[in-house]
């Protein structure tokens, strides 16, 4: 439904072309976007977890950390593939893959804190859980703020002149 109305929304252009660009073909990030990419998302949210895994398996509780971390990862994995595959076919839904996974994520890392907790597991591990939980929320409200960009929507013709023309 959403390439649907991607499509019906903006005809002139059917294929989504990606976040930031403009009509004239030109891709203008917003400032330290990248930096922002690699820092946060790619490097806290997969390296932070893949690191804890050696040190949960070094717990008395090493299959507690893999239990709450392995399905977080290949979540994670799963998000990454979607985003290539959507930004790839060019699809207007790349945009809501993020939102899609977070609210999963986010019951995730409850999901694995509680069991933590509740099995007596390593505190820093309900910390890791608490910190990319922190991070996720941080990304899905800079994900909100960027849509409009993300969408092209002062690209879009006019609701006004669409009905008058």
């Amino acid at each position: 439904m959403g390439e649907k109305y991607g499509e019906q929304r903006n005809s002139t252009y059917p294929r989504y072309p990606g976040p930031w660009v403009e009509l004239s073909g030109d891709r203008r990030l917003p400032k330290h976007f990248n930096l922002y990419l690699q820092l946060l998302p790619a490097l806290t949210g997969l390296l932070l977890p893949l690191a804890a895994l050696p040190a949960a398996a070094y717990h008395e509780h090493g299959w507690l950390g893999a239990t709450v971390l392995v399905p977080y990862l290949f979540t994670l994995g799963v998000q990454i593939w979607s985003e290539n595959w959507y930004n790839t076919r060019g699809s207007p839904m790349w945009p809501m893959t993020p939102i899609v996974h977070m609210t999963y994520r986010l019951w995730q890392l409850g999901r694995g804190s509680l069991l933590v907790s509740v099995l007596e597991g390593p505190v820093w591990l309900i910390y890791v859980q608490a910190y990319l939980a922190a991070l996720w929320v941080f990304n899905f409200g800079a994900v909100m703020a960027w849509m409009p960009w993300m969408y092209r929507w002062h690209l879009q013709p006019d609701a006004d002149s669409e009905r008058t023309g």
